[in-house]
C-alpha cells in the first residue's frame, strides 16, 4: 500500500534584498511617469492643438525621462 506524499512547499528563490529595490524602482517610475506626462499635457494643451506627432513625442519623452530618473535614483 502506497502512502500519498504531502505536496512540497513552494520556495521562491527571491530574497527581500532583491524585491525591495524593485518595488521602490517601479513606484518611482510610475510616479514620475504620471507627473511628467500630466505636466506635458498641461503645457502642450496651452501651446498647441495637439497634433499626433507631438502626442507621440510627449508620451515618448515622459516614458524615457521617468525610466532614466527611476534607474538613477
Amino acid at each position: 500500500m502506497s502512502t500519498a506524499r504531502p505536496p512540497l512547499p513552494v520556495v521562491l528563490p527571491v530574497s527581500t534584498a532583491e524585491v525591495v529595490p524593485s518595488v521602490v524602482g517601479i513606484v518611482a517610475y510610475r510616479g514620475l511617469y504620471f507627473n511628467v506626462y500630466d505636466s506635458l499635457m498641461l503645457s502642450s494643451s496651452v501651446l498647441l492643438r495637439d497634433p499626433s506627432s507631438f502626442s507621440f513625442l510627449r508620451c515618448w519623452g515622459a516614458t524615457i525621462s521617468a525610466g532614466l530618473a527611476s534607474f538613477l535614483s
